[in-house]
């Protein structure tokens, strides 16, 4: 129950974490996968719809395949939770220029395929609830290496925010169809009148557009839709030339005009027969030879009429609502576990004020306490260290494996654990083989063997590593060399280890991005910052092992002020860290602020495709 009471003082970051989501799997054909999409660090939104970070999210994992499926194939992916703000959602194809995974979704190559928007009286989204978006590729889609991307708006608190998440696919048995294409950013206009809706006004709304250009999808098949071929077998042109050369006089042309003004109001019948018109016109793309032209408003007074009716019933609708709320509350209280998650939540952010009664909620009530669970989990980093904390956390995930309908193991994904004594060794398996779900780990060596040493890897999801208290040759490790474990290092993109001489020197890191290893000499005085002379390790130039590193950090402890980062050469920059922060507390505080990786890059940013091996 300490365990429980520790999470009072994230109640504010729950509060907004609990209802957000990231698409982490790929759905292709009657197939899925995680490793082809490039995964979101963590599930907060994007904020500005003119970022870069608007085609696959902020500085995502790199995806470690590229899946091939056919036009015509079913597309999409499968979200972290159910979407719980109400706004649009659309999936779009981007063309890579060439290999998929070199592309980073800039230029003029997206087009959109598919879109969910609203209905009306009451306003819902169509997406809210769902777990999947998919659709269809066009089958006149050409052959190639796309990104497929997905975007859901929250316009539930303006600004907008903005879910993305990209995969890459290749796609074979196409066609040769050629849609227009925009760039993103670029792709919505941030005044676009479905991006600043107010989805809560009153009267509510009565139309809604899906900001972005049109479905490449709904173009596609409208265009067979409106098509018309003239019934039956009376060739016009073989007529008007016998009318023509029979001269038949005055009656000839009216003959002639009546056939042609019968035709055109016959092909205009059969069009609008085929293809209704729907009430918001923008569904048709605006440059497509038959768009209706002819006005489908009412006059004034009629619309005026319209309105003054709805708002009416809606007035009345909303007593009705009022009356059976105040019937409820009188008969069984307020109903909070009928609440979506993040209004359960914001109600009882406003009793945090008083911890006393927050701390009551979560003792007696295991509603409360589980929604604290979900919304704080994910995004608490975790230290274990002394025995008595392994083994509590170890009987913590055990008795609550599976809890409510939620498996709590899966929560955990930011974990430190290093055992300082021998009783805690047998915890510390336990815990790092049951919690599956970990994105950035730190551990020893043999908390390392302990997850990698079965034939199937199950920590596909870590990305971030630090090692602690390491051998010098570490990475020759025989228990390393297996399957899993060459598996498990070959997927991380963030690395940490203790000392210069445990840079790795014979394992291959196909995706690693960044290094961080420790200044081996002494610590700096606040005034020897230049007398610094630091030569990069040779392993970091080899290609072999770290084909994609975009670079190196070096970390030198230094007094209590802080000194600025120093670049020592083209990919290696040395960071001060204060003297009496610990290696725990220097990660820790990366998990939940600003990371050693974020400050280099900050202070000296890499090249688009920067690799140490091409110095």
């Amino acid at each position: 129950m300490k365990f429980a009471l520790s999470l009072l003082g994230l109640v504010a970051i729950a509060q907004s974490a609990s209802a957000h989501y990231i698409f982490n799997t790929l759905v292709y054909g009657d197939k899925t996968s995680t490793a082809a999409v490039r995964q979101a660090q963590n599930n907060s939104p994007v904020k500005l719809v003119t970022s870069p970070d608007m085609r696959c999210n902020v500085e995502p994992h790199p995806a470690t395949e590229t899946v091939t499926v056919s036009a015509n194939d079913t597309i999409g992916f499968k979200l972290s939770a159910a979407i719980f703000h109400q706004g649009p959602a659309a999936i779009y194809l981007g063309e890579a220029p060439g290999n998929v995974s070199d592309w980073d979704g800039s230029g003029a190559r997206w087009f959109k395929i598919a879109e969910w928007g609203a209905t009306f009286n009451p306003v819902n989204f169509t997406d809210i609830g769902l777990v999947e978006l998919t659709t269809t590729i066009p089958a006149n889609t050409t052959s190639g290496q796309y990104l497929v991307r997905a975007e859901q708006f929250g316009l539930h608190n303006p600004p907008a925010e903005y879910y993305v998440g990209c995969a890459q696919i290749n796609i074979v048995n196409g066609g040769n169809g050629n849609p227009d294409k925009v760039s993103i950013p670029g792709h919505i206009d941030p005044n676009d009148p479905g991006v600043t809706a107010n989805i809560y006004q009153y009267p509510p709304l009565e139309n809604y557009t899906v900001p972005g250009p049109t479905n490449h999808l709904l173009y596609e098949r409208l265009l067979p839709t409106i098509s018309f071929t003239m019934p039956g077998t009376l060739d016009i042109g073989t007529l008007i030339h016998d009318i023509l050369a029979h001269q038949v006089g005055d009656i000839g042309w009216i003959v002639l005009f009546t056939i042609i003004s019968t035709s055109l109001v016959f092909i205009y019948k059969i069009s609008a027969a085929s293809y209704p018109i729907p009430p918001t016109s923008s569904l048709i793309p605006p440059n497509y030879p038959h768009r209706p032209t002819l006005s489908l408003i009412p006059p004034n007074y009629l619309a005026r009429s319209r309105q003054q009716k709805a708002q009416i019933v809606a007035a009345k609708r909303l007593e009705q609502c009022r009356g059976v709320i105040h019937e409820d509350l009188s008969k069984q209280g307020f109903p909070l576990k009928r609440l979506p998650p993040e209004l359960q939540l914001l109600v009882l952010s406003y009793s945090a004020d008083w911890p006393e009664t927050y701390r009551a909620l979560i003792l007696v009530s295991w509603h409360v306490y589980n929604s604290t669970l979900r919304a704080c989990l994910p995004i608490m980093p975790i230290t274990l260290s002394s025995t008595k904390q392994l083994r509590s956390f170890a009987i913590f995930i055990h008795n609550k494996g599976s809890h409510h309908g939620f498996n709590i193991r899966l929560l955990i994904h930011r974990l430190w654990i290093s055992p300082l004594q021998k009783e805690g060794l047998k915890h510390t398996k336990y815990i790092l083989q049951a919690c599956t779900d970990i994105r950035g780990l730190a551990c020893t060596v043999r908390g390392l063997v302990a997850i990698t040493k079965y034939p199937k890897l199950k920590h596909t999801m870590c990305r971030d590593l630090t090692l602690l208290r390491l051998p010098l040759q570490w990475d020759s490790d025989v228990a390393l060399n297996t399957p899993s474990g060459l598996q498990f290092l070959r997927q991380l993109t963030h690395l940490r280890v203790m000392g210069e001489q445990s840079v790795p020197k014979t394992l291959s890191f196909d995706h690693l991005l960044y290094l961080s290893y420790k200044y081996p000499g002494r610590s700096c005085a606040d005034s020897d910052m230049d007398d610094l002379e630091i030569k990069r390790p040779s392993a970091l130039g080899n290609r072999l092992i770290f084909p994609s590193l975009r670079k190196a950090v070096l970390t030198r402890r230094c007094g209590v002020e802080e000194k600025a980062p120093l670049l020592c050469d083209a990919r290696l920059v040395l960071l001060h860290v204060r003297r009496d922060l610990t290696e725990m507390e220097i990660w820790r505080n990366g998990s939940i602020g600003e990371s050693l990786w974020q400050q280099a890059e900050k202070a000296f940013p890499a090249p688009n495709k920067p690799t140490i091996g091409q110095q």
